[in-house]
């Protein structure tokens, strides 16, 4: 199911989103779960000066303390016209796989754009189950982790 299709609303969508890239980048539990979210390629990720999101709902960039740097949402065209020593670019995804009222599933990417052909290649992700309880979404599974 495509982002737009979802049948949560975009602001609570977007908000959602945030807190799990905010819990993935400190390295902290959601609620739903004790365990930290651990995204395999973080370290990768966070070889580059900046830290880049393509997402059609989150629009403001996102500041993470503990890494005290900022999370610049922008668009696949944008990055298309960055460059790096390394010729690549990597950068996050979020996709909706699913979505019912009170349920959603997330997929959270980490892609790298090759500059030599303008490409976009899947890293790894982790895929996660979420439920609205009350006001707050909480994880229902431990999230599974995909690499491609």
């Amino acid at each position: 199911m495509s982002e737009s299709t979802s049948l949560i609303p975009v602001r609570e969508l977007a908000r959602l989103k945030e807190q799990v890239l905010y819990a993935v980048l400190n390295n902290q539990t959601f609620p739903g779960t004790n365990n930290k979210l651990a995204f395999p390629d973080l370290p990768f990720v966070l070889t580059q000066p900046a830290i880049y999101l393509v997402d059609n709902e989150i629009k403001n960039s996102i500041n993470i303390e503990k890494i005290n740097r900022q999370v610049q949402v922008v668009s696949e065209d944008f990055l298309k016209t960055q460059h790096t020593d390394s010729g690549k670019i990597i950068y996050f995804q979020f996709q909706t796989t699913g979505s019912a009222k009170d349920n959603v599933w997330l997929s959270l990417d980490a892609k790298v754009l090759s500059a030599a052909d303008q490409q976009a290649y899947s890293l790894t992700g982790m895929q996660m189950k979420f439920q609205k309880v009350g006001e707050e979404w909480r994880i229902m599974d431990e999230p599974t982790t995909m690499s491609a």
